[in-house]
């Protein structure tokens, strides 16, 4: 279609919108060669030309298919089929010439004689091959073989067309049918087998085609057998085996199926390696001999039994062989108690986390301080256990300071001045002497008495000095045996008598017991006592008085009248005490446990605190109102139930008291049913590519708030105790994790997860041949990558596809593409250079045909040197008609028509042509212009 604008000054403009078409007239003819279905075809071949046209054809018109040269030219094309039509679409069928030149560079195009229009090229570079030559190979699964064992042969014929004809021989003699196969067991030692094709293609020579000759050695039968070797027999649940078949008589090499339990496992190879074998797993190998004649094949291997240890947590407990209150310098003796320890544990004892003692069970000493804590840490033998280096319980050590034993005496009376004969009693008061001290007495140095807090004598001298030995049996006592301190006797005349009196409480609550006691000097051995409340009578005669009627404010006092024959102011009244009497406060009690929430089973421990409890209060404990338990500040239990409810009665037995018995309060238990801890792992890529990394995800039940994870890779702990590990692992690593909860109630602690097993793939290597491209304008370039089953190309500019391995790219401009090919979940990359290099040409403009030989001729400049094919120019007038045609690149357009001179005004020219390889050349990207004629 042509576009004709008019500017003011009356010149015409044309826009021609053609590729490489030839306008005939204004009414313009156009013929597009369709694409082409069938390259490469043979000479002689038949072939089909679509093509589309537009405009009006005449009637008698007749299409033409033209065959361009080997090179692609049209100079001198060939008619190789024609149809008579007026239509605007149709197909030609045409016929290579048997004498075509074989090439890659034929185009095709198709042509009309009324009117005369010559159409587009096909396009595409179409390839014509010579004639070939039929040839047959044949071959055998193998070519030594037993004596009548059945032989398989498969002809491969090349250039046989769709059904060659096979004639099989033995020695030279027919045999079998006409099949691409050929089977047999009656083959002897030497035998020659050939195969004879006859084919039936076209263009075909070297038919009928002998194959290659197959030489047959036919051998004796050998026993085929093979054993199996494990590298370990006795394994912890995930550990790995490897086992390894050694064949006899098996051929290089033999086919291996591996079994457990009869249950084909593993790859056809003379190894096998597993992680998932079972306790009592048998491991067995059928080795297929490839030896000819090999019997006994397949050959079935000796069983290996496995056995499997689970994995099992490694623990350690420690004892102490006293109680763990001692005194300074004692010696403790620790025992440790290992599970899962193994045959060889080793042990390093701790005291407050720093290593002490040797590797041993047993650990003692004698330099333990208050609060120190002893732990051990046993690393186990056992290669099946986990928690590995095990750390024990901790033991803290109560440290009692020692206590310093001592004695003081006292006399009654006291002091001990008495008259000759007088009785004189001494008490020995212990400090530090434990449950039961011993006693000596001595008068002057010397051994009185019995063992006993108390020594009596009557047969004093004046100046006699009284001590007392003390032998303490209390822990962590020094300075035992003490002696007491001394008194001494006077024994004189002229004493006065006195008297002194003590109670044991002076306030007291209405109706408690007071006990008064009396104290005398000078009493002599039979003093009598006479106590007064309020200066009336009361008590007996005793040197102790006892009351429980005491009132507020009475006054307490004692008359002593001494026995003695050497005192004066007898009787003796004593000090007077005055009471203080108040009434009872209340009894109540509290109660506190060491846990409320617990899990089912656990032990709790409930304690009463008592106020106004008395000395010795008693305890009845409840249960949901329930008597239960002891009379005991404490109640222990393991059978609670959720929401069970404990209270305690205290009945006091203290003085001026009330509410008594007292109810405590209340406290309710939250029992928890105990749960099995439980891990799960996952991966984000279980194939992975050499390098990269995977990341594996621990999923876990009842856990708690912090657990505390151990991966191991291939059964080796690594520090790492996330609920994920990401590394760069390696092909066929195994990855478990041992989840060690921190929840309540919980069972299955620690818990061991699967396994997740890695596949490490090869680096992928992504190759395009050639990485560097040089073409033009509208010349495409294929790219061949390779090394991956898919590919993305990158940039998106000028490619027939982007995810193919060979896209056609036709880009504007130098191009750097990058391909990235991806296999399984591994990924490489590449690049291909395509440079864009054209040929330069001119043409100018304008023109100036007067015979002044400059500018005289317009035409197209190449380069000196420069070889232009397949050249076409031609020149257009403002109404389209050609007045101007040349395949000359040398020649130029003298601005006439038919001898005739143009006058001054504006034509369009177009032109083709390609350089010498092949690529097209252009004006600044385009093949059309206008030029203007100046005279």
């Amino acid at each position: 279609m042509n576009f004709i604008s008019m500017n003011k000054t009356g010149r015409f403009f044309i826009t021609i919108l053609i590729s490489l078409l030839f306008i005939s007239n204004a009414n313009a003819q156009t013929i597009t060669t369709g694409i082409i279905i069938g390259s490469p075809f043979c000479q002689c071949g038949a072939i089909t030309v679509p093509f589309t046209s537009t405009g009006i054809f005449n009637a008698g018109n007749i299409y033409t298919a033209e065959l361009s040269d080997a090179a692609g030219s049209f100079a001198l094309p060939t008619s190789i089929g024609s149809f008579p039509s007026t239509l605007n679409i149709g197909s030609i069928a045409a016929t290579i010439p048997c004498n075509t030149i074989a090439g890659t560079l034929y185009r095709i195009r198709v042509t009309s004689d009324n009117p005369s229009a010559i159409g587009t090229d096909n396009g595409i570079d179409l390839q014509i091959d010579s004639a070939v030559t039929a040839s047959v190979t044949i071959s055998a699964p193998q070519n030594i073989i037993c004596a009548n064992q059945q032989l398989d042969f498969t002809a491969v014929p090349f250039n046989g067309g769709s059904t060659p004809n096979y004639q099989w021989q033995v020695n030279g003699g027919n045999v079998g049918s006409n099949s691409s196969t050929f089977s047999t067991t009656t083959l002897a030692n030497g035998d020659l087998v050939t195969c004879i094709m006859t084919s039936n293609a076209n263009c075909v020579s070297g038919s009928p085609a002998t194959s290659n000759t197959e030489i047959i050695t036919v051998n004796a039968s050998v026993v085929a057998s093979v054993s199996v070797f494990a590298n370990i027999t006795t394994i912890c649940t995930g550990g790995q085996v490897d086992f390894t078949a050694t064949p006899t008589n098996g051929g290089t090499p033999p086919d291996y199926q591996w079994q457990i339990n009869g249950s084909n496992v593993g790859t056809n190879s003379d190894q096998f390696s597993t992680t998932t074998l079972n306790n009592g797993d048998v491991v067995t190998c059928i080795m297929t001999s490839n030896l000819a004649c090999a019997t006994g094949s397949p050959a079935t291997s000796n069983a290996v039994s496995i056995t499997v240890n689970p994995i099992a947590p490694a623990l350690v407990s420690i004892v102490a062989n006293t109680p763990t209150t001692i005194c300074s310098g004692d010696q403790v003796d620790f025992t440790a108690t290992p599970v899962n320890g193994g045959n060889t544990p080793s042990y390093q004892w701790q005291v407050n986390s720093g290593n002490v003692g040797a590797n041993s069970t047993t650990f003692s000493s004698t330099t333990l301080n208050n609060g120190d804590v002893v732990t051990c840490i046993m690393t186990s033998s056992n290669l099946c256990s986990t928690g590995n280096p095990a750390t024990s319980n901790a033991i803290p050590i109560i440290v009692t300071p020692s206590v310093v034993a001592s004695d003081t005496i006292t006399s009654v009376p006291n002091p001990v001045v008495i008259c000759s004969g007088d009785p004189v009693i001494f008490t020995s008061t212990a400090t530090n002497g434990g449950s039961n001290p011993t006693y000596q007495w001595q008068l002057n140095g010397a051994n009185v008495g019995s063992n006993s807090t108390i020594y009596a004598s009557s047969t004093l001298n004046n100046g006699d000095v009284v001590t007392c030995i003390l032998t303490s049996n209390a822990n962590c006592v020094t300075n035992s045996p003490d002696v007491s301190n001394a008194i001494t006797v006077t024994v004189t005349t002229g004493l006065v008598a006195s008297v002194t009196i003590t109670a044991d409480s002076t306030t007291i609550c209405f109706g408690d017991l007071v006990n008064f006691i009396a104290t005398a000097v000078n009493g002599g051995g039979a003093s009598t006592f006479q106590w007064k409340v309020n200066g009336v009578n009361a008590g007996t005669n005793s040197s102790v008085f006892s009351s429980t009627t005491l009132n507020n404010g009475d006054v307490v006092t004692c008359i002593m009248t001494s026995s003695l024959s050497c005192v004066s102011g007898s009787p003796a009244t004593s000090n007077a005490i005055a009471m203080t009497v108040t009434t009872g406060a209340p009894a109540s009690v509290l109660i506190s446990a060491t846990s409320t929430s617990i899990c089912s089973g656990d032990i709790v421990v409930f304690t009463a605190t008592p106020t106004n409890g008395g000395a010795a209060p008693s305890f009845q404990w409840q249960v949901n109102g329930v008597n239960i338990g002891t009379n005991s500040a404490t109640f222990s239990s393991t059978t609670l139930a959720d929401n069970d409810v404990v209270t305690c009665i205290i009945t006091s037995n203290a003085n001026c008291v009330s509410n008594n018995p007292a109810t405590s309060n209340t406290i309710t238990i939250a029992v928890t049913p105990q749960t099995d801890a439980s891990i799960t792992l996952s991966a984000d890529n279980t194939s992975i590519c050499e390098g990269m990394t995977a990341t594996i995800t621990a999923s876990f039940l009842n856990g708690g708030t912090a657990p505390v994870f151990t991966w191991l890779v291939n059964g080796t702990i690594i520090t790492n105790t996330g609920s994920s590990y990401t590394s760069v692992f390696n092909d066929g690593d195994n990855i478990t994790c041992v989840l060690l909860s921190n929840a309540n109630c919980v069972n299955n602690n620690p818990a061991t997860s699967n396994t997740i097993f890695i596949t490490v793939n090869p680096t992928l290597v992504i190759t395009v041949d050639p990485d560097t491209l040089t073409t033009c304008w509208t010349m495409p370039v294929a790219l061949n990558a390779s090394g991956a089953d898919t590919y993305s190309w990158s940039p998106d500019l000028h490619l027939s596809c982007l995810d193919c391995p060979n896209p056609l790219a036709d880009p504007s401009d130098t191009t750097l593409y990058t391909v990235t090919g991806t296999s399984g979940s591994c990924t490489g990359t590449a690049t291909v250079l395509v440079n864009i290099k054209c040929p330069d040409v001119f043409v100018p403009s304008a023109f100036t045909p007067n015979g002044d030989n400059v500018n005289q001729f317009f035409k197209v400049e190449f380069p000196i040197g420069f070889v232009v094919t397949d050249f076409t120019l031609m020149v257009f007038d403002r109404w389209g008609q050609m007045v101007f045609h040349t395949n000359d690149q040398n020649e130029g357009w003298d601005g006439t028509f038919n001898g005739k001179p143009f006058s001054t005004g504006v034509f369009v020219w177009m032109f083709r042509g390609k350089d010498r390889d092949g690529r097209s050349v252009s004006v600044n990207r385009t093949n059309s212009g206008d030029v203007t004629l100046i005279r």
